[in-house]
């Protein structure tokens, strides 16, 4: 079973996971059509095998130009499966696909509301405003919708949303997280305990003002461990930096902060979350994405949150963020700063490991093994 796999905008962990799911069925052969960029943060070898080979956009090559030239070798498959596609659906349009196409869902509404969502149009969205006019894009991004036959989503949650939310899509749409806990890691026996932040440290990402108190209550609160906090991800804005600045004067031999101010390379990232003990998702869960109003845990799901199902790591999330039932024994709601350290405390001091996800878990491997062979068949 050929699968042709398109992934040309930024997601790598997700084309990471999706190539390491699919390997663990020897029937299938991908061709993962993505850029040299997407590959090197995915950690990827370009080297062609018998069941998977890369092909690559050259660095000034259009998209529209790169998938033209390939689609008569997309089309020599069964299936094709795009990971990310959140822009220039005009592109897809003019494509010419002859196989089944599934799409992975990252934002609901902004595949399917029919209004634009964002009200507050500052100039780079304003920018946008006018783009997604003048070049149709709603129009195109509903017909190119039309001619996909299955959305993977990656919650129960988001899943359950979108079909209440959207009912055209009950017989189009699929839970396939793509995402499946992959190992099971204990909290660490020794002195010293690992906190991380995963993601870039922004303002519109991330609660940094609870951030800023959390660390304060670290500091005049001490624990009875060596405390390494890491923000994994780059420091962006002013106000990031600030922030930075602003939580370094509470860094001491009991409370060591390390940030980062270049992209951190794949291998970092996972080591660094290899060694956690606990991950820390102070993200505001209501968001926009492009012109279109997102909410984690109901039409979105959060990268860091994806990453500890993965690592299996015990996760703390703000009551808003709406968790799967299937998850909520491993990835914990917070209600104030306190209540979060009170969890952090809490894990770091009595020793337990993540409970193992059952065989009728989206999440269990098995689960999702058995879903591609019945999908992609």
């Amino acid at each position: 079973m050929k699968i042709a796999v398109i992934e040309l905008e930024c997601h790598a962990e997700v084309l990471r996971s999706t190539i390491l799911l699919f390997f663990k069925l020897p029937t299938y052969q991908l061709t993962v059509f993505t850029t040299t960029e997407i590959v090197a943060e995915a950690g990827l070898s370009v080297e062609s095998t018998a069941r998977l080979n890369v092909i690559l956009k050259n660095s000034n090559e259009k998209e529209s130009a790169f998938l033209k030239r390939n689609v008569d070798l997309i089309n020599k498959h069964n299936y094709l499966l795009i990971n990310t596609l959140q822009r220039k659906f005009y592109i897809y349009n003019n494509l010419k696909i002859t196989i089944p196409i599934a799409v992975r869902v990252h934002n609901s509404h902004f595949y399917w509301s029919e209004i634009f969502q964002f009200k507050k149009y500052r100039l780079a969205k304003f920018k946008l405003l006018i783009k997604e006019i003048y070049k149709l894009e709603i129009l195109q991004r509903k017909q190119f919708l039309k001619k996909v036959n299955y959305f993977f989503f990656s919650s129960e949650n988001t899943f359950a949303y979108a079909i209440h939310q959207y009912p055209l899509l009950n017989s189009k749409a699929y839970l396939f997280p793509l995402n499946f806990q992959d190992s099971i890691s204990s909290v660490s026996k020794g002195n010293e305990k690992t906190l991380i932040v995963p993601g870039k440290v922004d303002s519109l990402r991330k609660d940094l003002n609870f951030l800023s108190e959390f660390v304060k209550l670290l500091h005049e609160k001490p624990l009875d461990f060596q405390i390494n906090l890491i923000f994994l991800g780059i420091t962006e804005g002013e106000k990031a930096n600030r922030f930075i600045e602003n939580i370094m004067q509470y860094s001491s031999r009991s409370l060591k902060i390390v940030h980062f101010t270049n992209i951190v390379a794949l291998d970092t990232y996972n080591n660094y979350f290899k060694l956690s003990d606990v991950v820390l998702c102070p993200i505001y869960t209501h968001t926009v994405f492009q012109l279109s109003k997102e909410i984690y845990g109901k039409t979105k799901v959060s990268g860091g949150v994806n990453d500890a199902i993965n690592f299996g790591k015990w996760c703390f999330v703000p009551s808003s963020y709406l968790v799967d039932i299937t998850l909520n024994k491993q990835i914990l709601n917070y209600d104030s700063v306190e209540d979060l350290y009170d969890l952090v405390k809490n894990k770091l001091t009595n020793i337990s490991e993540i409970p193992l996800q059952v065989m009728d878990s989206p999440y269990h491997v098995e689960n999702q093994r058995s879903f591609i062979q019945t999908i992609f068949k």
